[in-house]
């Protein structure tokens, strides 16, 4: 499924660049909404302001959702982070938001149709229910014994006999990004405009609490808050291609 979600996001770069005009209309003082995609991340809905021919700024919204719920736990483990360990990830990727603020600059003789731009990223996952097993298998080989099988861990007078054993994890956590992209008109309509930009996005903190109202699990929440962090600060590297739909006011 990640695989075929990078193949549909390659034609989908490939049939933009084949269809679309080679003409641009950006100029100081535009300014418009902005819908589209990064590819194969999320959804983004935002405003841009391009306040002379050189400098511009955008802030967005952004969601992940389906079919990008795990792609990014995804191509972590393309690089070599513990699938074990990045599974805990793969059911908070279900549902996510944050925002995007970044800022251009725009260069070249025609019309400073490209430009170059640096934005920060912060992105939260929803509250998520996580299986006890896919806990268990992650510290199943555990090197140093100190994690021990969810169900040794005390349970909570206040909620020993709830219906609820849930165990849940919230995540956050905040990207840098450096961009490179190109402005493209649409014929006959000045009011429109798409943009096309190669992004390489790279964390550089998070946070993942892990949750439960039955047990008191504070050493495996702490070491999976460690552990996660380790490996997305050392494996998350997020190449994307980002397509941009552009309505000016």
């Amino acid at each position: 499924m990640k695989f075929h979600i990078i193949k549909i996001s390659a034609i989908i770069f490939f049939l933009f660049i084949l269809l679309i005009p080679r003409e641009a209309v950006s100029q100081a003082g535009d300014q418009g909404l902005r819908f589209g995609l990064k590819l194969p991340y999320t959804y983004d809905i935002g405003y841009y302001h391009r306040f002379s021919v050189r400098i511009g700024m955008h802030v967005s919204t952004q969601f992940v959702t389906v079919p990008f719920s795990n792609s990014v736990t995804g191509l972590m483990n393309l690089y070599g982070a513990n699938p074990n360990i990045t599974a805990i990830l793969d059911e908070s990727f279900t549902f996510g938001y944050g925002i995007d603020h970044g800022w251009q600059y725009y260069f070249g003789k025609d019309n400073r149709r490209y430009y170059g731009g640096l934005s920060v990223q912060w992105m939260s996952l929803l509250k998520q229910e996580i299986d006890d097993k896919v806990i268990d298998d992650a510290y199943a080989d555990d090197p140093d014994n100190s994690i021990m099988p969810l169900d040794e861990y005390p349970t909570n007078p206040a909620h020993q006999f709830s219906d609820s054993k849930a165990l849940t994890l919230n995540t956050n956590y905040v990207n840098i990004a450096l961009t490179f992209g190109i402005t493209y008109k649409v014929p006959n309509n000045k009011k429109s405009e798409f943009r096309l930009e190669g992004q390489l996005s790279k964390t550089i903190a998070s946070r993942h609490y892990l949750y439960s109202e039955y047990r008191y699990i504070s050493p495996i929440s702490n070491r999976t808050n460690e552990d996660l962090q380790d490996i997305m600060m050392k494996y998350g590297w997020f190449p994307s291609i980002n397509l941009f739909y552009i309505y000016k006011l």
